[in-house]
């Protein structure tokens, strides 16, 4: 029993054996993506039900990590769209970040070498390289505006919980870290490269959390969610690290957190609830740039600062000096920090629970079966996934407005996924 516990939890936190990650190109390769994607939904609950019980045993209540916010079920919902994204353009034969790391490494790797007879110089390569590529991918995912309407979406909620590391958007893995992991491609294998890429991104997971304080001594090396909690309040642009924060204290972009606050999101916030919205929103920013398109996408929205100075990683950490949260929460009426004032009925809250249950659940069927489905079946079932959680992150902006629409959405969705499942999903 506590081995398979232990076995659930270990990729979730890169405790992973180097020996496990020594795979040669031939030999089956992990989806840890895939398979661990449920824990993400397991650790949502642990923190949701740990939230409700510290609630009740103190007086200062963490009222952004409740779970029932119209900004959590979007979080939930760009993640998921996302992935259909991605699948979509999968099908169109569109994998920029595997082709290139492999092109490379096929056609112009400086060694050739077998990765079992090097277990621990391959782990050892890439756990700190795969780890210093996204740290310079997300730098610049700050410092530029192309990259940053990517990347913006993840940034664009006011609240803080584990919901929060899977509000993504749909665009980035377009513009993300491969062209930082080219140098890698020089000397290591995609198989080996990929599995660290996948734990690099899951042990990001555990980091946007309220509920964990500083953690001493691993304040200094790893990414905490005491680092993490300073890289999502405005402006946000300090503590880039994936798993080792000690990148941002080298190149001089760490920022400690000195006093606790319930002040999360962009600078400028986003009015809207919308998936569709909140993609698109950093380039309708970006028309106002005074510069032809070719200027804006290469435009920098936060100054040039080059630093490296490796006395900075003995340098200590300030103490915590204060804690401006607020007190109490009432979770029966879903009111977010930025005055999106969203009165919901026991009715309507009911509704929005299963639906979008139902929205996330299709679109994982979706996303199992996607590959192998006929086009013309795929689109369609694609768009109505999609069309539904759209409707549903709406419903949150203007529920009169919008539930009428989202019930045609629901009902569309009830009907499709049936017959999907009836007739098969291979071709």
């Amino acid at each position: 029993m506590l081995e398979a516990i232990t076995s659930a939890f270990a990729p979730m936190f890169y405790l992973i054996s180097p020996y496990d990650l020594a795979l040669r190109e031939d030999e089956q390769q992990p989806r840890y993506l895939d398979t661990y994607l449920p824990m993400f939904f397991v650790f949502m609950i642990i923190e949701a039900v740990a939230t409700k019980f510290l609630t009740y045993r103190q007086s200062k209540a963490t009222s952004h990590t409740n779970y029932f916010t119209p900004d959590t079920f979007a979080s939930v919902f760009l993640g998921t769209s996302q992935s259909i994204f991605m699948l979509f353009l999968k099908r169109l034969g569109v994998e920029i970040s595997s082709s290139v790391y492999a092109y490379i490494w096929q056609n112009y790797r400086l060694v050739t070498y077998d990765v079992k007879e090097w277990p621990l110089a391959t782990y050892f390569g890439l756990l700190l390289g795969v780890d210093c590529a996204y740290y310079w991918y997300h730098r610049g995912a700050h410092e530029f505006h192309a990259l940053w309407a990517g990347h913006n979406v993840h940034h664009s909620g006011d609240t803080y919980n584990l919901a929060t590391a899977l509000r993504q958007g749909a665009i980035q893995p377009l513009t993300s870290s491969w062209l930082t992991h080219i140098p890698l491609a020089l000397i290591f294998p995609p198989a080996p490269h990929k599995a660290h890429h996948e734990l690099n991104t899951l042990y990001m997971f555990w980091v946007h959390t309220e509920l964990v304080g500083r953690l001493g001594p691993l304040e200094y090396v790893m990414n905490t969610p005491m680092a993490h909690r300073m890289h999502h309040r405005a402006p946000g642009n300090c503590n880039y690290a994936g798993v080792f924060i000690i990148w941002d204290r080298l190149f001089g972009t760490y920022e400690a957190e000195l006093v606790r606050k319930d002040s999360y999101g962009l600078a400028a916030p986003a009015t809207s609830f919308s998936i569709l919205q909140l993609n698109l929103r950093h380039w309708q920013i970006m028309q106002n740039i005074p510069r032809s398109w070719l200027g804006r996408l290469f435009s920098r929205r936060v100054k040039a600062k080059w630093f490296c100075r490796p006395s900075a990683l003995f340098e200590p950490i300030p103490p915590q000096q204060g804690d401006k949260r607020p007190e109490g929460y009432s979770q029966a009426h879903a009111k977010d920090k930025l005055g999106r004032d969203v009165p919901l009925s026991f009715r309507l809250r009911m509704y929005i629970i299963i639906a979008s249950a139902v929205g996330i659940l299709a679109s994982f069927v979706m996303l199992l079966t996607g590959a192998s489905m006929q086009l013309s079946r795929f689109l369609p079932l694609l768009a109505i996934c999609f069309g539904h959680l759209e409707v549903m992150s709406k419903l949150f902006t203007n529920p009169s407005k919008n539930l009428h629409m989202s019930l045609s959405m629901f009902v569309l969705l009830l009907v499709a996924m049936p017959l999907h499942l009836m007739n098969g999903s291979v071709a």
